[in-house]
C-alpha cells in the first residue's frame, strides 16, 4: 500500500514538472521570436548654412631682371593691392602679409634656354581672412580694377569655413532621430505592431556639404553650405495584441 502511494506521487509530480517545462519552453519560445523580430529606420535632419569665415588668398607676382627693380615693383603691387581691399571694406586685421619668396631663374640647374625671360620673380603672399563673407565675394568680381593698375594676382581659391557646428548638433540630432521614430511607427502601423524598445542606435558623422552647385566637388570653395546627419535606431516589435 505504502509503496502504491509512493509510485502515484511520484507520477503526479512528474506530470507537473513536464506541463511546467512545457509552459517554461514556450514561454522562452514566445519571447526569443519576439526578441528577434524588429525594424531597422534611418532619420535624417539637415540645415542649410552660410559659411562664417572666408579666407581669400592673393599672391601678388613682379618679375625683372634687376631684383631692385623686382622688389620695387612688388611693394608697389602690395601696396595697391591693400589700398583696394580697405576700399571694398576689409580692416588692417583683416589683411594678412605673409612670406615673400625670389626666384633667380639662372641660379637654376634645369632652367630654359629662352632669352625673354625676366631673370628675378618674386611672389608676395597676401591674404585676407574676414567674417564678411558677402564683402570677399564683391571684391572678387571687382578685382579687375587692381589688373587695370599693373598688378599681377595668381589664381587662388579662396576657402569657405563654418564654424557653427556645435550650436546646431544637438538640434539636429534630436530632429533625425524623431524622424527615424515616425518611420518605425509608420512601418509598425502598416505591419498590425507596436513599438517596444530600442534595440540599437547610432548616429553617423555629420557632413557639410557645397550647397552651390558650381562648387559641388570642393565643399570649401562653396560661401553656401548644406549640414546633414542620420541616425540608424533599430526598434523591437511587438504584434497589436500582445
Amino acid at each position: 500500500m505504502r509503496t502504491n502511494l509512493f509510485i502515484l506521487l511520484s507520477t503526479v509530480i512528474f506530470a507537473v514538472s513536464v506541463v511546467f517545462l512545457g509552459v517554461s519552453v514556450h514561454k522562452g519560445l514566445s519571447e526569443f521570436r519576439l526578441s528577434d523580430r524588429y525594424v531597422t529606420v534611418k532619420g535624417l535632419a539637415e540645415r542649410s548654412a552660410r559659411a562664417d569665415v572666408a579666407i581669400w588668398p592673393m599672391p601678388i607676382v613682379a618679375t625683372a631682371n634687376d631684383l631692385a627693380a623686382a622688389q620695387t615693383s612688388i611693394d608697389q603691387s602690395t601696396a595697391k593691392a591693400i589700398a583696394f581691399l580697405k576700399g571694398k571694406g576689409f580692416e588692417d586685421g583683416e589683411i594678412k602679409i605673409q612670406k615673400t619668396e625670389v626666384t633667380d631663374l639662372l641660379a637654376q640647374a634645369y632652367r630654359s634656354n629662352e632669352t625673354t625671360q625676366l631673370r628675378y620673380i618674386i611672389r608676395q603672399s597676401l591674404a585676407v581672412e574676414t567674417p564678411k563673407i558677402d564683402a570677399v565675394i564683391a571684391a572678387q568680381s571687382a578685382i579687375g580694377e587692381l589688373f587695370k593698375q599693373g598688378v599681377v594676382i595668381e589664381t587662388t581659391p579662396t576657402k569657405y569655413v563654418y564654424n557653427g557646428l556645435n550650436a546646431i548638433k544637438p538640434e539636429m540630432i534630436a530632429e533625425a532621430t524623431k524622424n527615424a521614430r515616425e518611420g518605425a511607427e509608420q512601418f509598425a502601423h502598416d505591419s498590425k505592431a507596436t513599438l517596444s524598445g530600442i534595440k540599437t542606435a547610432s548616429q553617423g558623422q555629420f557632413q557639410i556639404l557645397p550647397a552651390d552647385s558650381e562648387f559641388q566637388y570642393d565643399e570649401a570653395q562653396s560661401p553656401n553650405k548644406k549640414i546633414r546627419v542620420v541616425t540608424t535606431v533599430e526598434y523591437y516589435l511587438t504584434p497589436s495584441g500582445r
